[in-house]
């Protein structure tokens, strides 16, 4: 039943996933000169002197959650597997914020300062659809188990 209010969930996780990989996370300032020229996106850091590519595993992270989220939607059937399949996702964009709070706030030089655009945020309002996911999910697990007891 791809019309229950989970699926709906995963699909808006999916696309606020999709939105974030394609957009700047922020950008890192220098205290010292004050210039805002690094961007920092998933895959890269655009400097004035090139182009980093030492922050791939932010992109890798969230990239897995997209396949993952999309057999979610498509295995209606399977509802402990969906479960799982949410709390994978889960993990991963708790792994993915782990990366940028290192990409963002540790690794830079001292005296830099990461300015968060809003698309940095988007994965944490996915998380919140995969759990709201998973809780719909479970509870239509307990229905049919109640059915099935009743029978």
């Amino acid at each position: 039943m791809l019309q229950r209010i989970q699926t709906i969930y995963l699909v808006l996780a999916l696309i606020l996933t999709a939105v974030c990989l394609s957009m700047p996370l922020g950008t890192l300032v220098s205290e010292a000169t004050m210039d805002g020229d690094t961007v920092l996106l998933n895959l890269w850091m655009a400097t004035q002197n090139g182009v980093d590519y030492s922050v791939w595993p932010l992109f890798a992270v969230l990239l897995l959650t997209c396949p993952i989220a999309v057999f979610a939607i498509f295995a209606y059937k399977q509802r402990k597997l969906q479960m799982k399949l949410c709390v994978a996702n889960v993990v991963l964009i708790l792994i993915w914020v782990a990366l940028l709070a290192f990409f963002a706030f540790i690794q830079p030089a001292d005296g830099t300062v990461y300015h968060p655009s809003v698309f940095a945020f988007f994965p944490l309002v996915a998380l919140v659809f995969y759990l709201l996911a998973r809780k719909g999910i479970k509870h239509d697990e307990k229905l049919i188990r109640d059915m099935d007891r009743l029978r």
